[in-house]
């Protein structure tokens, strides 16, 4: 009696697509009033993020333009400092800044609080103030 055994090998694949994702959980920041006298005031954790991700990442921000008054007075976007958590504040510049990086995170996410802090001037028109930033993640 003669046995023939026959092997057949299937290969199975698949893939894993990087993911990239914020969440903004504040996305409206009023930090009220500003008076001349104030000469630097800060906001701690004035905006809040959550980072999704699967590879290493970096958060980014960018003004989209100076602050504008609603009687077209500007006042420049860097007026404004911003840091992430563990980092040092950082002016903010109109090609943006790099507010942290981060490696992989939970499956829940991670949450990035964002500090700010306005320096002042009593030269500063009177009136409401208005700019959006701009928050972006990229690979590493």
């Amino acid at each position: 009696m003669i046995f023939i055994i026959l092997f057949v090998s299937v290969d199975i694949n698949f893939k894993v697509d990087e993911y990239l994702s914020i969440e903004i959980l504040t996305p409206f920041c009023d930090l009220g009033k500003i008076e001349p006298f104030d000469k630097e005031k800060e906001y701690i954790s004035a905006l809040k993020i959550r980072v999704y991700a699967n590879i290493p990442w970096e958060l980014r921000c960018e003004p989209e333009g100076d602050f504008v008054s609603q009687n077209g007075s500007i006042i420049p976007s860097d007026i404004l400092s911003i840091r992430a958590k563990g980092c040092e504040y950082q002016r903010l510049e109109k090609t943006g800044i790099t507010l942290c990086r981060g490696n992989k995170t939970k499956e829940t996410g991670d949450m990035i609080p964002i500090d700010l802090k306005i320096n002042s001037s009593f030269n500063f028109e009177p009136g409401e103030y208005k700019t959006r930033l701009i928050i972006s993640i990229m690979r590493l």
